[in-house]
């Protein structure tokens, strides 16, 4: 009798559930239908905001249900719609790596000359005008690193067809990590990091160390601080086995227990290690931050009402620290509710719901005025 295999079933997001049922009710649309559903459908699937949104596949249907509502804007002539479509998905940029928001802008822009009501003339323009809102947007944010990249993979490219020196090479790749690692976009960061440490741990083990601590981060900072003995112990890094992985496997051990006191611990015990260096000091600050709004969270979700003295006695982290961080937070919309500093408390309040009769409404003015404009238009015509 032979074994049998057991291969595990990835788990689909009940999100992704969702988006399949969206994508039905826009493909039954008739010439005829109103899109209204579809449409309403495809918001809720972009404004998800519950704890697992970060995931890689709830970004992924978010990211396909935009392109699908541009679908939907576009078929039925809403260019109005449209033309806002990118304003309002910028608190989901926030949660991107910036490639990918270049990515998706520059989609969402082609896709203006495809409304069938526009004119060459007025979807250039709305392009344009797009573009400079956009622009506007990226200065006030300071996403200033896709020129930087951009430069990157030309130098790229021509090292491809010229022969470059193994260490200009090993170079570039560290710098692309570095920027990658700067967009939050870790995975290709740790790709890039790697490529650079596999020629730099034979020619420069200082350069070699550095680059395997900034790849050590990368993987953390991804989700794989599980894997972060298995690197250091593989042959390629058994040299550099030293204070330096010490601290990095520090840092690890306390990201994967999600450990205030054991990250604290570890940046004070290593910091000639882990601060001096600014690149690992700036990315261990995000990861802290995150660690420390994802334990407040935590801590503060069954409760109407807390003392905020309570909340820091449970997260050991002194009381001005955590009335600034949660005064943040609820700033940032990563929660609903005040602190009322008199009495030392912190109110939470449930998360407000839509008012469908509100949004019902706005479709139906928002018919009206596409059915006039329309009419207009037509008239336009009757009298050329």
């Amino acid at each position: 009798m032979q074994d049998v295999e057991m291969t595990e079933v990835e788990q689909v997001h009940p999100l992704q559930t969702q988006f399949e049922d969206a994508e039905d009710l826009m493909t039954s649309l008739g010439a005829s239908s109103t899109p209204d559903a579809a449409i309403q459908a495809f918001q809720s699937l972009i404004s998800y905001a519950e704890e697992d949104a970060a995931l890689e596949q709830v970004q992924r249907v978010k990211e396909h249900s935009i392109y699908k509502l541009a679908q939907l804007y576009i078929q039925y002539g809403r260019e109005k719609e449209l033309a806002t479509l990118l304003q309002s998905l910028r608190p989901f940029f926030a949660t991107l790596a910036r490639a990918k928001t270049g990515k998706i802008v520059r989609t969402v822009i082609d896709m203006v000359a495809k409304v069938k009501v526009l004119d060459s003339e007025k979807a250039l323009q709305l392009q344009a005008d797009l573009c400079l809102d956009s622009i506007e947007w990226c200065t006030q944010e300071k996403h200033t690193f896709l020129r930087q990249r951009a430069a990157l993979t030309a130098a790229r490219s021509i090292s491809n067809t010229i022969y470059v020196v193994p260490r200009t090479q090993a170079q570039i790749d560290q710098m692309s990590g570095i920027l990658h690692a700067e967009e939050r976009d870790y995975k290709t960061a740790y790709s890039y990091f790697f490529e650079a440490f596999e020629a730099l741990s034979t020619l420069d083990e200082v350069e070699g160390l550095k680059c395997l601590k900034y790849m050590l981060l990368a993987k953390i900072a991804s989700g794989g601080a599980s894997e972060v003995n298995l690197i250091i112990n593989s042959k390629q890094a058994m040299k550099f086995i030293g204070i330096d992985l010490e601290a990095m496997q520090a840092v690890a051990k306390a990201h994967e227990q999600r450990s205030l006191e054991l990250f604290e611990a570890a940046t004070q015990k290593y910091a000639a290690q882990l601060v001096e260096d600014p690149l690992i000091k700036t990315h261990l600050g995000k990861l802290y931050e995150q660690l420390l709004e994802s334990n407040l969270i935590k801590i503060i979700q069954p409760f109407s009402c807390v003392e905020i003295e309570h909340v820091a006695k449970l997260i050991k982290l002194p009381l001005a620290q955590i009335e600034l961080k949660l005064s943040q937070m609820i700033l940032d919309h990563k929660f609903h509710g005040i602190l009322d500093q008199g009495k030392g408390q912190l109110i939470v309040y449930d998360s407000p719901t839509e008012d469908k009769t509100y949004t019902s409404g706005l479709g139906v003015i928002e018919n009206v005025g596409n059915i006039v404009d329309n009419l207009f238009r037509r008239a336009e015509k009757l009298h050329a």
